[in-house]
């Protein structure tokens, strides 16, 4: 905008010159003060179609800390371009912040160029990044060129997982005394046969199914079924309630990962489960170890709230019917109508962030979003 400013601002001091004075070259001089801006933007059009923008950035990062990522802009030209302007979006998904950042290069004919940057986030969560706005200038950088080309990057920034020390009592009787079974998931009680199904790389031999194989001609497997009275699902709903602050959503976040890697330090095998606003569904995984976790993570917190009108927990009845797990630890930022449903046929233990006295009289624990860890250090489930 000030380039344009000086701009105009000569064009007009040379017109009062040439027609208050007697300086003959002055409307030569004008004239190509005028006119060379205008063919060099007009050429700007032309080169605006062969510009390319994209953003790189590392995969992970961690909260509070500088990461960096790389603007590169690709002139396809014979020309050059002198100033490109270039204006970045970056939103957190689970927490819904977002802002911006404005940032300036250069590139060569036929060259690229390369400008780093760097941003920070406070919370947890799926980062995008993505261009919202390019314009271009030629050499002179006075008259700015609109460009429709778009790069995106993204990545997950990580939640930082505390020790919890966990007291949680579940059913623990055989295999033979439990008459019913999880349906569509897997287990580890192989006296009854959740599905059989191909032999992939990593499955143990001990599973194959050698009488079948022998019929088929291919390695046949055995998938164990789930047994309700060994079951455990910890479940995040998302939606429950308002939109939950960024801290919140941070905090929930925290929570839920800090007590999956403490029942699988535990050795206690159970589902995980959460709700996708973004394509209204809910996902359910098996987890055994932490290394599993960790590869879930990026997907638990992709998503948050989302301007969500049902529950997760409305979801998940909607998607798998009620759930039939011996016990589900149900974390939310509230605790909605549909509960009731939810926690009909399991033994529920809801923990709660925030501070609504409602949700406190019918929580089973509460956590602030604030000193959560300290908190949740030492968790005790109940029977």
């Amino acid at each position: 905008m000030g380039s344009i400013i000086i701009w105009l601002a000569l064009l007009l001091l040379l017109c009062v010159a040439v027609i208050f004075t007697s300086w003959t070259a002055g409307l030569a001089v004008l004239f190509c003060l005028l006119l060379l801006p205008l063919i060099s933007w007009g050429f700007m059009f032309l080169v605006r179609g062969k510009i390319a923008v994209s953003i790189q950035m590392p995969a992970t990062g961690e909260k509070d800390a500088d990461i960096e990522g790389r603007l590169i802009v690709r002139n396809n030209s014979i020309l050059p371009i002198g100033r490109a302007s270039v204006v970045i979006g970056i939103r957190n998904d689970l927490t819904e912040e977002y802002t911006r950042l404005k940032l300036f290069t250069s590139a060569l004919p036929r060259g690229q160029a390369e400008t780093a940057f760097k941003l920070s986030s406070a919370h947890c969560g799926y980062i995008r990044v993505w261009t919202e706005r390019v314009h271009i200038k030629d050499i002179l950088g006075i008259l700015p060129v609109p460009c429709s080309t778009r790069g995106e990057g993204k990545l997950t920034v990580l939640p930082s997982t505390f020790p919890m020390e966990l007291s949680i009592a579940l059913t623990l009787s055989s295999p033979e005394d439990s008459e019913t079974y999880i349906p569509n998931k897997k287990g580890s009680d192989y006296s009854e046969i959740f599905q059989l199904r191909e032999y992939v790389e990593g499955d143990s031999i001990k599973h194959i199914h050698w009488k079948l194989t022998s019929k088929v001609d291919k390695l046949i497997v055995r998938d164990a079924s789930l047994p309700v009275t060994k079951s455990l699902l910890v479940f995040w709903d998302k939606s429950a309630g308002r939109a939950p602050e960024a801290k919140e959503a941070d905090a929930m976040a925290e929570v839920v990962s800090s007590l999956c890697v403490a029942l699988c330090e535990m050795k206690i095998p159970f589902h995980l489960g959460w709700n996708d606003n973004k394509n209204q569904t809910c996902l359910i995984e098996s987890l055994e170890d932490t290394e599993r976790v960790h590869q879930c993570i990026p997907q638990l917190i992709k998503t948050g709230h989302g301007g969500a009108e049902q529950s997760g927990a409305a979801q998940y009845i909607q998607v798998y019917g009620a759930p039939v797990y011996s016990r589900v630890i149900y974390i939310a930022g509230g605790i909605p109508a549909e509960i009731r449903d939810f926690e009909q046929d399991t033994t529920l233990t809801a923990l709660i962030c925030g501070t609504n006295s409602e949700n406190a009289d019918r929580a089973d624990i509460t956590f602030p979003p604030d000193n959560y860890m300290e908190m949740m250090q030492m968790l005790e489930l109940g029977v």
